[in-house]
């Protein structure tokens, strides 16, 4: 069978459907993946901008005495993350129109790499490592727009404590001397494509499979009959110059 022409010709189909499909699909998927993670990243930078311009606000408030800098604060903290959750477990990000995606959400530091704005740190928190928090805080210093987006590695799943890559777009609000600015897993920018991208190896498989139907049943006759012949031509070399009556009948049925 593996020796057979019909089985090489189907080989040969299913290679180039296969890998046209990857080709075609791959690419596409590559390029929406960019795509996506762009538009992304600019939705951050356009959240984090939204947040300053609340800051601003509370803060002009506090220079007209309207609140304390605490108030100010602490009321930053409703609005950008959203109402308290009871028992102290920090703050109602899905409600928030500051998020992205109700999973990316503010977060902000101080100097001393201090939580100042985060729905689950309590203010004043300082971790042990603070590695990622100095990244952070150096990118919402940077003269570079481009600078101020940093990419890291953290825990992404709580439960099973699986690490992936994470992206922060960081902007200085030098009235508190906050580095602040939204964090979000990098997966959620293209999350949607993973379907895509079964259905791009379902279709493949689908469109490999017709075509191996549609060959078997358009050319079968066909490829009889060239075995034949070439089984009459083998006799012929052999000084047998009967042709087989089979042969006749397939040549008068192909015709």
């Amino acid at each position: 069978m593996k020796n057979s022409i019909s089985f090489k010709i189907m080989l040969i189909i299913v290679l180039i459907v296969a890998l046209t499909g990857m080709t075609v699909g791959g690419t596409g998927y590559f390029i929406a993946k960019k795509q996506l993670t762009n538009e992304g990243r600019n939705q951050l930078k356009q959240i984090v901008d939204n947040s300053i311009v609340l800051l601003n606000e509370l803060n002009s408030q506090v220079e007209n005495n309207e609140l304390t800098l605490d108030e100010a604060k602490e009321k930053a903290r409703v609005l950008l993350l959203g109402p308290k959750l009871p028992n102290n477990k920090g703050y109602d990000i899905s409600i928030s129109s500051f998020s992205y995606n109700n999973s990316g959400y503010l977060s902000a530091y101080g100097p001393d790499y201090s939580s100042q704005l985060h729905p689950t740190n309590p203010v004043g928190l300082i971790p042990d490592d603070t590695t990622n928090r100095k990244g952070m805080v150096k990118a919402a210093k940077s003269n570079n727009t481009e600078k101020h987006y940093f990419v890291f590695q953290d825990v992404i799943d709580e439960k099973t404590g699986k690490k992936g890559n994470k992206v922060s777009y960081m902007e200085n609000f030098e009235p508190w001397d906050w580095s602040i600015g939204i964090i979000v897993v990098e997966r959620e920018f293209y999350k949607d494509l993973y379907v895509v991208h079964r259905y791009i190896i379902l279709i493949t498989v689908s469109i490999a499979l017709l075509s191996i139907f549609l060959f078997y049943f358009a050319s079968r006759k066909k490829l009889h009959l060239l075995k034949a012949i070439t089984n009459a031509s083998l006799n012929i070399s052999e000084g047998n110059l009967a042709m087989p009556v089979f042969l006749s009948q397939m040549m008068k049925s192909v015709n």
